[in-house]
């Protein structure tokens, strides 16, 4: 009876893994944090493997003197592949779609794998600040490899299913 307890445990432990591996943070991965004039910006993207395609970059700015979360600073991205110099696409980023309302996000897209150089450009009535740093971008996951969960977890509860019956026809 002991065994068959433990063995329902770690079915759902096992059931509970699977489902929350794929939540994540409000924040990201943190990928700059910089001070700016009198700001500290801190930009954040949504996962910690950047991939080709959309991804949403988030910033959250500070007062450099007082630590004090500050919302009505203007902010750009501007972004540009190193092996594309001259090929650069712009994003302003707004509070109005982050989850979290002391950030500003945008929906960055970055259409091919490789290093690309992001100038964060942050404007006040003071002037204007800007940062720049690098992101190395992936290739994009195949589809085949988002399905895969879905296709195994009929043959896992298949084989959890045979597992018992054995162990119940077994026993008896």
């Amino acid at each position: 009876m002991t065994n068959c307890r433990t063995f329902k445990l770690l079915c759902v432990c096992g059931a509970l893994g699977l489902v929350t591996s794929s939540a994540s943070g409000d924040g990201g991965a943190l990928r700059f944090r910089r001070d700016l004039g009198f700001y500290q910006a801190t930009v954040f993207t949504e996962s910690s493997v950047l991939r080709t395609g959309p991804v949403d970059v988030s910033v959250l700015v500070e007062d450099q003197r007082t630590g004090e979360f500050v919302t009505d600073v203007r902010c750009a991205l501007v972004i540009r592949g190193t092996d594309q110099p001259h090929s650069s696409r712009s994003y302003v980023l707004s509070g109005k779609h982050a989850t979290n309302k002391l950030f500003q996000s945008a929906r960055v897209d970055f259409p091919v794998a490789g290093v690309w150089s992001v100038d964060l450009h942050l404007a006040d009535a003071a002037g204007e600040e800007q940062g720049t740093f690098q992101l190395r971008v992936n290739d994009a996951r195949p589809r085949w490899v988002e399905l895969i969960p879905w296709i195994a977890f009929p043959f896992v509860v298949i084989v959890v299913f045979g597992v018992h019956e054995k162990r119940v026809l077994g026993s008896s």
